[in-house]
């Protein structure tokens, strides 16, 4: 059993060739829903945030991948100062991975700012049900993410614990057929790049839309927001391709 295909938008299914002509069964109706009232989430330093110990017991429970997010500049700041490391991010400041500015002065502030505070590695359903279920239980910001290629933000969080689901690297080609499209498929887990979900279709001679970032993972924002790719003026948008997500 793959287990990234009964969670949280972990599967989605990709055609292999141009998407299906739509058709009514795809006019989804339109629900309206109340807003519910807004409530402050609980936020470290804050009485309700959770004590090591709730955290300890979080990483057990997920099989030690829990990670506590630590500023990139903090080699070169405070009590955790260390003057090689720092040097080795300074003589490495113009690779686009190092994104911090490794160049203030040593008593300097190094914060997490817009970070998250912690991330569960997700390998299975259970992970991602024991991290949904401590956020709510602790009333704690939860985010989703994968490669956190999102301009708006939302792949991270100040005081936030995120789900990450670059783990989460399934692929599989399929038959599919419904009735509107039928055909091969790609099957992807919700951490497949882009690259990564090319390969899998090449290797069965097929082609699937991604962005053209080759890095850029193709189940989550990316075709949820539409999916531009180099192959578009032809096949549509990712999301035009996309026929099933696994919840």
């Amino acid at each position: 059993m793959l287990p990234v295909r009964y969670l949280l938008a972990a599967v989605t299914l990709f055609t292999a060739a141009a998407s299906a002509a739509h058709d009514s069964r795809l006019n989804f109706p339109l629900n309206k829903f109340q807003s519910p009232s807004a409530e402050c989430k609980c936020f470290p330093g804050d009485d309700c945030w959770p004590s090591i110990e709730k955290w300890n017991d979080l990483n057990n429970t997920v099989d030690g991948n829990l990670i506590a997010t630590v500023p990139l500049a903090s080699p070169c700041h405070g009590s955790k100062y260390n003057e090689t490391e720092c040097a080795t991010l300074r003589d490495e400041w113009l690779l686009s991975t190092v994104h911090c500015d490794p160049f203030q002065p040593e008593n300097g502030s190094c914060t997490l700012g817009n970070y998250v505070k912690y991330s569960v590695e997700v390998r299975n359903p259970a992970d991602i049900i024991a991290t949904v279920r401590f956020a709510a239980q602790h009333n704690i910001r939860l985010v989703i993410r994968n490669t956190g290629h999102d301009y708006n933000g939302r792949s991270t969080g100040a005081g936030a614990l995120a789900i990450w689901t670059h783990s989460l690297k399934d692929t599989e080609v399929i038959d599919w057929e419904d009735g509107v499209y039928d055909g091969k498929a790609l099957r992807v887990g919700a951490g497949v790049a882009g690259y990564e979900a090319l390969a899998a279709a090449h290797k069965a001679g097929l082609v699937v839309l991604t962005g053209e970032c080759p890095s850029v993972g193709v189940a989550g924002g990316y075709a949820q927001g539409g999916g531009h790719s180099a192959l578009s003026t032809v096949h549509g948008l990712a999301a035009d391709n996309a026929l099933s997500y696994d919840v």
